[in-house]
């Protein structure tokens, strides 16, 4: 559960981030239609702000945003809040889900597991990714917004 928290909370942080960034790339608050823009730290938010910004900081964000790590943090996040429980060997066997193709093919997907000790990783990588971007957006934002 701790590791579970973690990697909500870093997620979240790294959305929080998303928002100063935004400003930092002096990007509009608004969509179309007077519709308030969703601000996340995902790949497609951060290039609008690479695209702005474009230094090499705000390339090392893009990398963050794009990769594997974090897009596995999300899934595992995703999967905790978005369905009804994720597996635990302790609940017993893995849970599948079984249909039939139009083809008639028979189809199986079981759920991704994680053992304890990739999941600690898991935790740990997106722990170090929250510290890099961070690291990136202070020197953004410094820049940006000229402290004195």
């Amino acid at each position: 559960m701790m590791i579970d928290s973690a990697i909500y909370r870093i997620i979240s942080a790294l959305d929080r981030l998303a928002h100063v960034l935004w400003h930092a790339a002096e990007l509009p608050m608004k969509n179309k239609g007077s519709e308030i823009t969703k601000l996340y730290f995902r790949s497609g938010k951060i290039e609008k702000i690479h695209k702005v910004i474009n230094d090499e900081y705000s390339r090392e964000l893009l990398l963050i945003a794009q990769g594997p790590i974090l897009n596995l943090a999300i899934t595992y996040r995703d999967g905790l809040t978005h369905f009804p429980k994720v597996f635990s060997k302790v609940a017993g066997a893995m849970p599948v889900d079984e249909w039939t193709s139009p083809e008639g093919k028979y189809m199986i997907h079981r759920d991704v597991e994680l053992s304890a000790n990739e999941l600690f990783a898991l935790g740990n990588a997106t722990y170090h990714q929250l510290l890099d971007a961070l690291k990136y957006s202070r020197i953004i934002c410094e820049a940006r917004f000229h402290y004195e």
